[in-house]
């Protein structure tokens, strides 16, 4: 029966060989120790919680830009009607 191919590695190469395959991995970043890989998670998580509250202030901040847009949109409606119309409504 054939062996799997990291066990023919191993029976090949034999301790320093899996040495070697283990430096050249951490080397190349392939294989990162826990506490990195902790360090990073923890990292990656605190910038989508930022993202997540920036995204919910923007929402608030849009929302209160289209009603000042509005309401001067509205102002300006107003203060460019002809004097006599404002007169005659009253």
């Amino acid at each position: 029966m054939e062996g799997l191919p990291l066990e023919l590695f191993i029976r090949e190469w034999g301790p320093a060989g899996l040495l070697s395959l283990f430096v050249i991995l951490v080397m190349l970043g392939k294989l990162v120790p826990i506490s990195i890989h902790k360090d990073v998670r923890q990292q990656r998580d605190e910038w989508k919680r930022t993202a997540e509250e920036a995204l919910k202030q923007n929402t608030v901040l849009l929302e209160t830009a289209h009603t000042a847009n509005a309401t001067f949109k509205a102002l300006k409606a107003v203060a460019t009607q002809e004097p006599e119309a404002h007169e005659s409504a009253q």
